[in-house]
């Protein structure tokens, strides 16, 4: 993941606008399959990613733009904007 300080993949105030936020508590949007299963990975949250068409099998339904999901470390590619600045957006700079 990029620093802090550095240039986001996309607009942050979008992301927040479009990420519902009760996903949160979700944990980790990507897919996994375990024991034959398919499901969601489920772990703690540190960013929020585009998935697109392309991401995999389980992505070909979604809107042709994509869709903002947040995301564990292991799954968070270099396309993501860190929780804690979408946190702040959320807060309004309070946190």
């Amino acid at each position: 993941m990029p620093p802090l300080s550095g240039v986001w993949p996309y607009d942050p105030m979008r992301v927040f606008a479009l990420c519902d936020p009760s996903w949160l508590r979700l944990g980790c949007t990507a897919g996994v399959s375990r024991d034959g299963d398919y499901e969601s990975c489920g772990k703690p949250v540190v960013a929020i990613r585009r998935w697109m068409r392309t991401d995999g099998p389980d992505c070909e339904d979604m809107p042709e733009t994509g869709w903002y999901g947040p995301v564990c470390k292991a799954h968070a590619s270099h396309d993501v904007v860190p929780l804690a600045v979408i946190l702040d957006l959320m807060m309004e700079g309070r946190r």
